[in-house]
């Protein structure tokens, strides 16, 4: 626990060094839960590195209330579903010619939707 009060510190204070360490320690699982939700490596990767700007811009607001990798994961997941709202509009603004595949899309996403907010 001290070792993680340290390396928050560090981060808070704009150390290369500690904030590297940080993402180190928690990328690869965070990449993981990242994968669940995304269709596929690249987005994965993007919602990855949208999420970690959250967490490092995000920090001071962290309250030591839980594990750190417990709110630095409910970031990810967050960022995950915002990503896919965010990708839903766009995929049915696009779509808006066919009525069919539209509507398909927008229920798929839908349950997503729904199915990831009861996993929190």
């Amino acid at each position: 626990m001290k070792d993680e009060t340290l390396l928050i510190k560090g981060c808070l204070e704009g150390n290369a060094k500690m904030q590297r360490r940080l993402y180190n320690t928690y990328a690869p699982k965070m990449y993981g839960i990242c994968l669940r939700y995304a269709q596929n490596q690249d987005e994965a990767s993007d919602i990855l590195q949208e999420g970690f700007i959250k967490v490092f811009t995000k920090l001071q607001d962290f309250r030591n209330e839980g594990s750190l990798e417990g709110w630095i994961k409910k970031i990810m997941i967050n960022t995950a579903i915002n990503f896919y709202i965010k990708e839903k509009r766009y995929l049915t603004t696009n779509l808006e010619t066919d009525e069919g595949i539209s509507e398909q899309v927008q229920i798929s996403y839908d349950n997503l939707q729904l199915k990831d907010l009861l996993k929190l």
